[in-house]
C-alpha cells in the first residue's frame, strides 16, 4: 500500500518496487481492493487511507499550531471553571473521594478531579457553531464488503524526522469515546494520568454501565452488579454501620442538559473570542498537510482536518499539559485513576 501512496501502479511495478513475487502481490493487491484500502482502475492501484508521513516542517508546523492555539484556550477555560463557581453547582454530581471506608452518600469530589472531566469535555464540544461542516462523514468515509463505514489512518514515525511534542503520551491516548443508550451517554479519555480502560470488550462494558446506572435511579444493585461497577471504576461501595453497603458513584454525572448547555457556554464564549487566531494558526498546518496528500484523498482529509480544535485528541492533550506542567491541574492520585475523565450525560 505505501508503495502506491504517491502514485498507482500495476502489480508488476509494485512486485518490483518491492522485490517480491508477483503471485503474492497480485492476491494480495485484490484483497486490499475489494475492501476498500486500495483503489483498482485500469490494472492500475492507488492509496485509499490517510497516510500522516511527518516531516520536520510539518512537525514544527504541529508544534506551533497546537501550543499555541492551547495557550489561548486552555488557560483561560481552567481560570473561568475556578473562579465562576460552577464547580460548587449540585448539578454537577461526583462522590469520589479518597478518603477511607466508609464514606457517606453525600461525599462530593474535590475540584481538581471534576476539572479533569469538564475541561476536555468542554475542549471537545465548545464553539460547535463554528465548525466547518462542509463535508459529511458519508462523503469522506469508505464503505466496506463486511458493512463497516469508516477512515482508516496510518501514521509512519520517520527515523530522520523528530517526533511531535508529547508523542510518548500520546501512544497511551484513547478516546474521547462515546456510548449511548436512549437516556444516557458515557464518555471517557484513557491517557497517560488515567487507568487503562479501554480494551476489545469495552463497548460491552460501556453498555452495562449505562444499563446499571439507569437501574441505580430506581431500585438496589445486588451485590454481583456493584462488583463489576467497582472494578471498572464507575463506583466506591459505601458500608453502614449494620454491614450493609450501597454504591457511590466516583465519576463526574450531570443531572440535567441545563447544567451540560451552562458549561459549553463558558467554552464557547473562549473559542469565539479567539476564534480568528485560531484559524490563523490552522492554516498554514492545513496547506502544508493537503499539500502532501494524494488529490483522491483529499475530501477524506479535509473532513478530518474539520475536527481540529473539536473532537481533536491532539487539542485536548495539548491543554492538558501546560496546566499540568505548571501546577494549575493536580496530578490525580493512584485511587482516581479509575475515575478519571470520565461523565454520564443525559441524552437530549
Amino acid at each position: 500500500m505505501y508503495a502506491v501512496w504517491h502514485g498507482a501502479q500495476t502489480v508488476n511495478e509494485i512486485a518490483d518496487r518491492l522485490g517480491v513475487s508477483l503471485v503474492y502481490v497480485e492476491s494480495e493487491a485484490e484483497y486490499l481492493a475489494e475492501y476498500g484500502f486500495l483503489l483498482e482502475s485500469k490494472g492500475t492501484y492507488q492509496y485509499n487511507l490517510l497516510l500522516d508521513e511527518p516531516t520536520d516542517q510539518l512537525v514544527q508546523l504541529h508544534y506551533e499550531m497546537y501550543a499555541k492555539a492551547a495557550h489561548l484556550f486552555a488557560n483561560e477555560l481552567f481560570d473561568e471553571l475556578t473562579t465562576c463557581g460552577i464547580l460548587q453547582d449540585k448539578r454537577i454530581l461526583c462522590g469520589q473521594a479518597d478518603q477511607p471506608l466508609p464514606l457517606k452518600g453525600t461525599q462530593r469530589a474535590d475540584e481538581p478531579f471534576l476539572l479533569w472531566s469538564l475541561i476536555p469535555y468542554i475542549t471537545v464540544l465548545s464553539g460547535e457553531r463554528l465548525t466547518d461542516r462542509t463535508i459529511s462523514f458519508d462523503e469522506a468515509a469508505t464503505i466496506r464488503p463486511d458493512g463497516g463505514r469508516n477512515i482508516c489512518y496510518v501514521s509512519i514515525a520517520a527515523a530522520d524526522v523528530r517526533k511531535p511534542l508529547y508523542h510518548e503520551s500520546m501512544q497511551q491516548w484513547y478516546g474521547p469515546c462515546w456510548n449511548g443508550s436512549k437516556a444516557h451517554m458515557l464518555w471517557q479519555i484513557d491517557s497517560v494520568w488515567s487507568a487503562r480502560r479501554m480494551d476489545d470488550h469495552y463497548s460491552a462494558k460501556a453498555d452495562r454501565i449505562l444499563s446499571l446506572y439507569e437501574k441505580s435511579q430506581s431500585a438496589i444493585l445486588s451485590e454481583e452488579e456493584c462488583t463489576f461497577l467497582a472494578e471498572t471504576g464507575m463506583i466506591k461501595i459505601c458500608h453502614d454501620e449494620r454491614g450493609g453497603f450501597s454504591p457511590l458513584w466516583q465519576i463526574v454525572r450531570f443531572e440535567d442538559r441545563e447544567i451540560v448547555k451552562h458549561l459549553i457556554t463558558i467554552g464557547d464564549r473562549i473559542k469565539e473570542k479567539h476564534w480568528a487566531e485560531l484559524e490563523a494558526l490552522k492554516a498554514p498546518f492545513v496547506q502544508a498537510v493537503l499539500k502532501r496528500t494524494p488529490k483522491h484523498l483529499h475530501k477524506m482529509q479535509r473532513y478530518i482536518l474539520q475536527s481540529t480544535f473539536f473532537s481533536d485528541r491532539w487539542f485536548i492533550l495539548h491543554c492538558l499539559k501546560p496546566l499540568v506542567n505548571s501546577g494549575k491541574l493536580r496530578l490525580p492520585t493512584e485511587d482516581q485513576k479509575q475515575a478519571l475523565t470520565t461523565i454520564i450525560i443525559p441524552q437530549p
